[in-house]
């Protein structure tokens, strides 16, 4: 399942996503995680972070799926 889907599913917004993904020190975390559901991907480290965040729902080959 791709992030997107994972934040929808789960009624998460940008921001609450970045704050359960572990994200919120960034200074505009909403908008990197926007950034991610809506296609950018993430570098190596926070896809992991991502990966398990979501406990594998959101896999990492769901960032390189077209």
């Amino acid at each position: 399942m791709n992030l997107e889907k994972y934040r929808t599913k789960n009624n998460y917004t940008y921001g609450k996503l970045a704050e359960m993904l572990g994200f919120s020190e960034h200074s505009n975390s909403a908008r990197l995680v926007q950034r991610w559901c809506q296609g950018f991907t993430p570098s190596s480290k926070n896809i992991k972070k991502i990966v398990n965040a979501t406990r594998g729902k959101v896999k990492v080959i769901d960032f390189f799926k077209e």
